[in-house]
């Protein structure tokens, strides 16, 4: 949609990014691992 102008809450947002992580299951990685904190950012 040309024009729009989008709006998130950065909450939601990294709630929604952190519960991915999890179902990947790369959260003891993502914790301990500067390289894959770095890269997910």
């Amino acid at each position: 949609f040309p024009g729009i102008d989008l709006k998130c809450c950065w909450y939601h947002y990294i709630q929604a990014h952190w519960r991915k992580v999890q179902k990947l299951g790369l959260s003891t990685a993502y914790e301990t691992d500067p390289l894959i904190t770095v890269g997910a950012n």
